[in-house]
């Protein structure tokens, strides 16, 4: 798409966050979603798109990322 719009999330793993990221994928755009937990971060990032969504795109923690 290309006028998809693109947001960066972190703390998306629950609470607010997660929420949010949720919310705006549902509604077209891509999340990139980042998290202390990468167990939890994964989990919401398999889930399968509900109503169309893009769904997060592009999941990071520092232990994914290897720094912690």
């Amino acid at each position: 798409m290309k006028n998809q719009k693109i947001v960066l999330i972190t703390g998306a793993s629950s609470g607010m966050g997660g929420a949010t990221a949720l919310l705006l994928a549902q509604n077209g755009f891509r999340v990139c979603a980042g998290s202390r937990t990468p167990n939890k971060l994964l989990d919401i990032a398999e889930e399968p798109p509900r109503n169309n969504s893009t769904h997060l795109t592009c999941p990071f923690a520092p232990a994914l990322l290897g720094w912690g």
